[in-house]
């Protein structure tokens, strides 16, 4: 599902980068498809954390299913499809689209925020992960419901801000982490 909803972001960059005369760009929508694209590639690296796994379950895969899903139905959504003639207006975009792309952003994210709980024996980092994701609900409200336009600046931007912060901190790229894998 991971090469699927990058799929539908590289296809919708290339198709706007291909219309760009009739583009009428909006620079929030653009973060959001950008932090998509960055915790899409957070959460792949994610999962290096599989060969860990000593008994699958039912449970882990429906959950990994449906992460997955979830994931990406929110990269399909914030991607916006050119139609081959006419204006491309990526604010009317996102204005009719943020609550359908950031509700699913949000269903990500507790599902992630829900794991951690419920994995918080096996997992020491689990309280600054868990603290760490809430922000991103925030930003995801605000990019909704806002009306002010400065306001969905402030979510767009923060979003991707702290999934950079997200990726230096947490392995298995950040805080010293082997690349080594134990067996």
């Amino acid at each position: 599902m991971y090469s699927l909803a990058l799929t539908h972001l590289f296809s919708s960059a290339a198709e706007l980068i291909f219309a760009r005369e009739r583009v009428r760009f909006y620079g929030p929508q653009a973060l959001w498809m950008a932090f998509m694209l960055v915790a899409l590639f957070n959460n792949f690296l994610g999962l290096v954390f599989l060969n860990q796994v000593k008994t699958w379950t039912l449970a882990n895969e429906a959950n990994n299913f449906v992460y997955g899903g979830v994931q990406y139905f929110t990269c399909a959504l914030v991607s916006i499809r050119v139609e081959p003639e006419g204006l491309v207006n990526m604010e009317t975009f996102y204005l009719k689209q943020r609550r359908a792309f950031l509700g699913a952003a949000t269903l990500m994210y507790l599902i992630v925020i829900t794991n951690d709980y419920l994995t918080r024996s096996e997992y020491p980092q689990w309280r600054t992960h868990f603290l760490l994701n809430l922000p991103f609900v925030v930003f995801y409200t605000i990019g909704a419901f806002a009306k002010p336009r400065w306001l969905h600046w402030l979510s767009a931007a923060g979003a991707p801000c702290l999934a950079g912060l997200y990726l230096l901190i947490f392995p298995p790229t950040g805080a010293g982490y082997s690349w080594r894998l134990s067996t």
